[in-house]
């Protein structure tokens, strides 16, 4: 697991479009328990305005980060699209560069995973964000079996599994976008031989990737919501 993401103490996330919140990470809320949805959106709606009042007043600049007695919140923009806003909270101590890095990681991959939320061409329906969730996960917890290629290369998998056929559940025309976040050349090559027909044992073999390794990068790919076994 990467220093920076480890250390980072990121208790809630907001993302919102034109002020209204189209996905929220609400693991721990400031007295212990969990926020409701009306109270997400009057959140969101305070965190929106302090936002657009400083964008607003010259002298202020763009908001950054709104310290509280036990919580700090940042803000990052995406530069291509004014509308968009993430709003990381944290009760961790000097977090602000580490918060802010990792938005910006979540903005790219959130972006990546749904372009059309830039392109005007989204419709208003809040449930397809859901699917983030585990995309979101990966990049908190960092999985280490996409990164670290020495990891499952031994191990013996059972004839059950290495018949395993996984498909991905991403359309097509979203697959770049994905396909880009990856950093290891064997999860890249992996993601790309998966076509719903051949199983890990033939993708091992025409990948050159030790079949161990095409496992435990599938289970990777089904926490993330990208991919599902067929037997």
């Amino acid at each position: 697991m990467s220093k920076a993401t480890d250390s980072v103490m990121l208790n809630d996330l907001f993302i919102l479009k034109n002020g209204l919140p189209i996905f929220t990470r609400n693991d721990c809320r400031y007295d212990n328990s969990r926020a409701d949805a009306d109270q997400i959106t009057m959140i969101s709606g305070f965190l929106s305005a302090i936002n657009s009042f400083a964008n607003n007043v010259d002298a202020l600049g763009n908001m950054k980060e709104m310290k509280m007695e036990d919580v700090s919140f940042l803000f990052f923009k995406p530069p291509n699209d004014n509308n968009l806003l993430f709003v990381g909270a944290s009760k961790g101590k000097d977090q602000g560069l580490l918060v802010e890095a990792m938005l910006k990681k979540i903005s790219s991959a959130f972006i990546r995973r749904f372009p059309f939320i830039t392109e005007n061409k989204w419709d208003g329906e809040t449930e397809i964000f859901k699917d983030f969730e585990n995309i979101l996960e990966n990049i908190i917890n960092h999985d280490d079996s996409l990164e670290n290629p020495q990891e499952c290369q031994g191990g013996n998998i059972s004839k059950f599994d290495a018949g395993l056929v996984p498909y991905k559940r991403i359309k097509k025309i979203y697959e770049k976008g994905i396909y880009d976040l990856f950093s290891s050349i064997d999860s890249k090559i992996v993601f790309q031989a998966i076509d719903g027909m051949k199983d890990l044992e033939t993708i091992a073999e025409e990948s050159d990737v030790p079949l161990a390794r095409v496992f435990s990068l599938c289970k990777s790919f089904i926490k993330m919501g990208l991919v599902l076994f067929k037997k």
